[in-house]
């Protein structure tokens, strides 16, 4: 309130010196150096008003329990990426290797024998999966998915 009004007395400050100038010959400079003036106070009171924010620093994590996410999330050498989470080899087609993905997820993961379609030669394939932090499943003609 106090910021407000003494905001309020400056802005009449200079609107009274701006009426007065046709009528005692103020110059432009002095107008100005008054605007400059009473725009830093108001700077400076609310400046003063408003507390400084403090942010909390968290630690800093240990390189030991540090994993880097690239090396998880990163397509096997050679093959081609159809999602952020699905790459498959040569002879696989997205398609399919999304199917393959939604058998082998709908399983429960782990090291499993799951079948899927593929709407590409539309035929049902079976694929062998060995769960990790790369699964790879294989099997069909040659197929190989990669599950991250």
């Amino acid at each position: 309130m106090r910021r407000l009004r003494l905001t309020a007395i400056a802005l009449t400050a200079t609107a009274s010196v701006v009426m007065l100038t046709g009528c005692i010959g103020v110059s432009q400079d002095d107008l100005d150096k008054a605007r400059a003036e009473g725009a830093a106070s108001a700077s400076q009171e609310q400046s003063a008003a408003t507390p400084v924010p403090t942010v909390a620093q968290s630690p800093a994590p240990s390189p030991s329990t540090t994993t880097p996410s690239s090396t998880a999330q990163r397509a096997p050498a050679g093959s081609t990426e159809c999602s952020s989470t699905i790459s498959v080899n040569g002879s696989t087609s997205c398609s399919f290797a999304q199917n393959v993905a939604d058998a082998y997820l709908s399983e429960g993961g782990g090291n499993r024998t799951v079948s899927a379609y593929s709407p590409i030669t539309n035929q049902w394939y079976t694929m062998s999966c060995t769960g990790g932090v790369t699964t790879v499943c294989k099997g069909g003609n040659n197929a190989v998915v990669y599950l991250r």
